[in-house]
């Protein structure tokens, strides 16, 4: 029975931290064009940024 109830206290534990995980295509998410040759998307919330570029054949990117 203390076995039963700890593996249900775990469980319910388990349950509460798990967090919401979302899955992304790139091809699905905006993206902005910056010239003809360059565009960049980003992905945010509270715990961050991602941002990406996606680059054509003789994009040049200054530096910065």
């Amino acid at each position: 029975m203390k076995n039963l109830l700890l593996m249900m206290t775990m469980l319910f534990a388990m349950k509460i931290s798990a967090q919401n995980v979302q899955t992304f295509t790139l091809k699905e998410l905006p993206t902005k064009p910056m010239n003809e040759l360059l565009t960049r998307g980003m992905i945010s919330d509270e715990q961050g940024t991602i941002g990406y570029f996606t680059y054509k054949k003789g994009a040049v990117v200054p530096t910065h």
